[in-house]
């Protein structure tokens, strides 16, 4: 009964059409995002001594600036994801954003302003809950609109040195907004070395992510590929066994069998 509700039902020919605006925006996204920052706040209290503060545990409370965080930074990259559409190459997964209807929906002028608009609401709520936020955030908007999405900038290995630029800038997001002492917390050498198995966590999952890009265009090898991006999940996860970071070890071992496997198979 259930199934030939969602699959026969004629409710769903109305319905479905009018979530490409919805879909538009990438929502899906949203769980990457919010994870990483999720790791940065995490790295924040998992060395309490090394950022001279106590760590705090079961957190129940609501945290009106901690939602402000989530919506602000959600609203922001899924407004400037809307700038790598391309209607001619979506519109049949987008059936209701033909050229013709994308046009009259967003024209030039009008995408313009709205994208700034929007990101600049996003800004000032950054800027509500902490400056240094509000800097980060400026930097997400040059970066994803003049070099992320960028068709006119090219260099070698872009997409995955923008990939783990992208981690990395969300990690720093959760980290400053949960720290007290920011310049000097991310300066610290021990804060780089905490970062450093998600950051090789990041390049090897980008690697695969991209290998379509390095087989195609830049020619490499399939299989040295795969190696590569085995041997970065066995070095992030002798650092973080090393540091006693359960979070990334255990994300770096569940990983590195599916890399294994797939090297081995090749």
């Amino acid at each position: 009964m259930i199934k030939n509700f969602f699959k026969f039902n004629p409710v769903h020919k109305k319905i479905v059409p009018q979530l490409d605006m919805f879909f538009l925006f990438n929502p899906i996204l949203f769980f990457v995002v919010w994870v990483f920052i999720c790791l940065g706040m995490y790295l924040n209290t998992y060395s309490p001594v090394y950022f001279f503060q106590e760590t705090q545990m079961y957190i129940v409370d609501f945290n009106l600036k901690t939602l402000l965080l989530f919506l602000s930074i959600s609203l922001l990259l899924s407004t400037l994801n809307t700038l790598s559409f391309d209607s001619q190459q979506n519109s049949e997964l987008f059936p209701k954003l033909s050229k013709e209807n994308f046009n009259i929906i967003f024209s030039e002028a009008l995408s313009i302003k709205i994208h700034n608009l929007i990101c600049f609401f996003c800004l000032a709520l950054l800027f509500f809950i902490k400056f240094e936020l509000m800097i980060l955030g400026f930097f997400f908007y040059i970066f994803l609109s003049k070099i992320y999405y960028s068709k006119k900038i090219q260099f070698l290995f872009k997409d995955i040195i923008c990939d783990l630029a992208y981690c990395i800038l969300l990690i720093l997001i959760g980290f400053i907004y949960s720290s007290n002492f920011i310049f000097q917390s991310i300066l610290k050498l021990d804060f780089i070395i905490l970062l450093l198995p998600y950051i090789l966590f990041c390049l090897s999952l980008s690697i695969i992510k991209n290998i379509r890009s390095l087989t195609d265009v830049h020619k490499y090898n399939l299989k040295k590929i795969i190696f590569t991006s085995m041997v970065f999940t066995i070095i992030g996860f002798v650092f973080s066994y090393n540091f006693n970071d359960p979070l990334a070890s255990t994300m770096l071992i569940v990983c590195l069998p599916f890399f294994c496997y797939a090297f081995f198979r090749m």
